[in-house]
């Protein structure tokens, strides 16, 4: 992942008199990203303009390293090599075209001075938080390979990977180790620990988004269950295709398609790596569209012209929906499909492509996100619901709740926030909570023993009384309700919903 290099230049009066050149660089916190991306200059034409400006730059890089105090000598040591012999390189270059390069809007940094600012900033993250003495440099070389096979025993289970991709982790980890013992500078080790932290420690992926964003690459290691799942999606996505063309009036349900079906989900369960799993889904993409007769020469080409209006299209038809009937979230989702078709129709080569099928779908998408006042009506009900089941409960006091839940319904349907409703449900429903009915358990005893206290109980629940006689007497008998029950030394009423009394004689 790279992380942008904002460099601001004014402008540099070129004349007789010295240039001046300002540069303004974004530095981050860690060594776990890093690169440039280059904004730029607008100096004019001098060389001397171009060098001043670019030596600014330089020395923004440097600036964290003016606080010797920060660093380890030999951290500093390793960055001021760098930044003189750039420096140095610099001040050798006579031509414009070797300080900087043309950019999109305009002249950029070289790429050499580029990655020279790179690996200072990467040095820099060593401050004396994170090396504080010359024996950091091992703790350093020593902590990546503790992590990195670590994480490879946590995260990897030999179980789960077939040979290609087992065979695969095990050759890279003994290239990782190599590359880390092979560092003999403070950069080299931390290039190699961004080299291969994010090949052991990303292993968190979901099928549908990799299908849907093709970012295979982003995954080095393809447990079973991931390789199961991308040929399960893309197969999803075949049928998807299948349903598209249906609805253009193709005759999809044909053998000679069920049959390229079945030859993609065979070739895709054999299949020991992902890429031959997407060989065999583009083999039935082209083979179902041979089948309909789709050619390229039979599709109409989505011209300039017609892109231009498919996006005009797509526009108004994302127009019609207003940031404040909705969420923050779900805003965020109208926006979401609205990129994704814009970015489908700018990838679009033919016009079936951006057809009528596609504008009725992004409509059902757009259509589907809930807005302020759906989700409110939405809320509503289920809070109402949720007093509701409280009303004919025979375990609750029915005069309470039948007036907490009229009051409850009314405050509900006034509120005009979700937040509103959920604090009103909640409130209500603790409410109701209490009206639960309550019955009393009278326990007496005669004789000499311990029995359990008298209690009110809710409705429903149990209660346990323990009957435990005084040393040399014993339980003559239990009356329950006024009838005898069997002696024993804890008597549950269940489920009460009355009350109830026990009787407890001890005799000798």
């Amino acid at each position: 992942m790279k992380k942008l290099i904002a460099i601001l230049l004014a402008a540099v009066l070129v004349c007789s008199a010295l240039p001046s050149a300002f540069g303004v660089c974004s530095f981050g916190n860690t060594t776990e990203q890093y690169g440039s991306s280059k904004s730029p200059f607008h100096v004019g034409d001098d060389v001397t303009g171009y060098r001043q400006a670019v030596i600014g730059v330089l020395n923004d890089y440097w600036k964290p390293f003016d606080a010797k105090n920060d660093y380890y000598s030999g951290v500093r040591e390793e960055a001021m090599g760098i930044y003189k012999a750039e420096l140095a390189r610099i001040y050798t270059l006579t031509d414009v075209d070797e300080l900087v390069q043309p950019g999109i809007f305009g002249m950029v940094l070289n790429d050499e001075t580029a990655a020279v600012c790179d690996n200072l900033e990467m040095l820099s993250q060593l401050d004396l938080t994170k090396m504080r003495n010359a024996a950091g440099y091992e703790v350093m070389r020593t902590k990546l390979l503790a992590d990195i096979k670590e994480n490879i025993e946590e995260e990897f289970s030999r179980a789960d990977y077939n040979d290609y991709y087992w065979d695969m982790l095990q050759c890279d980890y003994a290239q990782a180790v190599e590359e880390i013992n092979a560092a003999v500078t403070y950069l080299e080790l931390i290039q190699a620990q961004y080299n291969w932290q994010n090949v052991f420690f990303e292993t968190d992926f979901e099928a549908e988004e990799l299908v849907e964003y093709e970012d295979y690459e982003d995954v080095f290691y393809y447990p079973q269950e991931l390789l199961a799942d991308v040929a399960d999606a893309l197969e999803e996505k075949l049928v998807a295709l299948l349903e598209k063309y249906e609805k253009e009036g193709y005759r999809v349900e044909t053998d000679a398609i069920d049959a390229v079906l079945e030859q993609y989900e065979d070739a895709a369960a054999q299949a020991p790596y992902v890429e031959k799993i997407l060989k065999a889904y583009h083999n039935a993409e082209a083979a179902i569209t041979a089948q309909l007769g789709i050619t390229p020469e039979s599709r109409k080409p989505l011209t300039v012209s017609l892109k231009r209006k498919a996006l005009a299209r797509l526009k108004a038809l994302y127009l019609q929906y207003n940031e404040a009937d909705y969420g923050e979230s779900a805003w965020y989702d109208i926006l979401d499909i609205y990129d994704e078709a814009r970015s489908n129709i700018q990838d679009a080569k033919y016009a079936d492509e951006a057809d009528e099928v596609f504008f009725a779908e992004v409509a059902k998408e757009l259509a589907a996100v809930k807005t302020l006042a759906q989700q409110l009506k939405e809320d509503k009900d289920a809070a109402i619901a949720a007093l509701k089941k409280y009303v004919g409960n025979k375990k609750f006091n029915q005069t309470k709740i039948k007036a907490l839940y009229a009051e409850g319904v009314k405050k509900i349907k006034a509120a005009t926030t979700s937040a509103q409703v959920e604090k009103l449900c909640n409130q209500y429903v603790a409410a109701m909570n209490k009206a639960i009915l309550t019955y009393k358990i009278t326990v007496t005893k005669s004789g000499k023993g311990a029995v359990t206290k008298s209690a009110t109980v809710k409705c429903g629940a149990s209660y346990t009384v323990k009957i435990v006689p005084t040393a040399g007497y014993k339980i003559k008998s239990i009356v329950v309700d006024g009838k005898k029950v069997k002696l024993t030394n804890a008597y549950t009423f269940k489920n009460v919903t009355k009350a109830h009394s026990i009787k407890v004689t001890f005799s000798k």
